[in-house]
């Protein structure tokens, strides 16, 4: 169930954003070598943007992928909760 969790965006959308927040995937190619692209707003209305590589899946107890955040003008940003 946790795989499935993982790899069905309208399970992931749920329960992956911050409290408070609502998650939109764009595009959802999840399969090796895939890409997805989604948004994360929150309440008041600011919305951020990230990719999703998905580099290896092997069902049900694998999946590797990197992750990257865009700002409105789809910059590169650093990650909403690193600092310094």
């Amino acid at each position: 169930m946790l795989f499935t969790m993982w790899t069905e965006p309208e399970h992931l959308s749920r329960w992956l954003p911050p409290p408070g927040s609502t998650m939109n995937f764009i595009r959802a190619d999840i399969r090796p070598r895939g890409i997805g692209f989604f948004s994360v707003s929150d309440e008041k209305g600011e919305s951020m943007y990230g990719r999703v590589h998905f580099q290896e899946i092997e069902q049900p107890e694998k999946i590797l992928y990197t992750q990257q955040f865009f700002g409105a003008q789809k910059e590169l940003v650093r990650a909403p909760m690193v600092s310094g």
